[in-house]
């Protein structure tokens, strides 16, 4: 995984892990790898976004 990125959207976190982009919005879902929407001047983007250290931790559960 990238050492640069501190955030990753789905498409890119199963890039980086090797997993299906299904499989990382399955653990969204589930609540196993926390994603935020975050705010850009104040409006909220709507593509979520996963912390680089959020992936760190889900793939050292797995």
């Amino acid at each position: 995984m990238s050492r640069n990125k501190l955030a990753f959207t789905i498409t890119e976190a199963a890039e980086a892990t090797g997993f299906s982009a299904d499989t990382i919005r399955r653990a969204v879902q589930a609540g196993d790898l926390p994603a935020r929407k975050p705010k850009i001047n104040g409006k909220q983007v709507n593509r979520l976004v996963i912390l680089a250290s959020d992936i760190e931790a889900w793939l050292s559960d797995k």
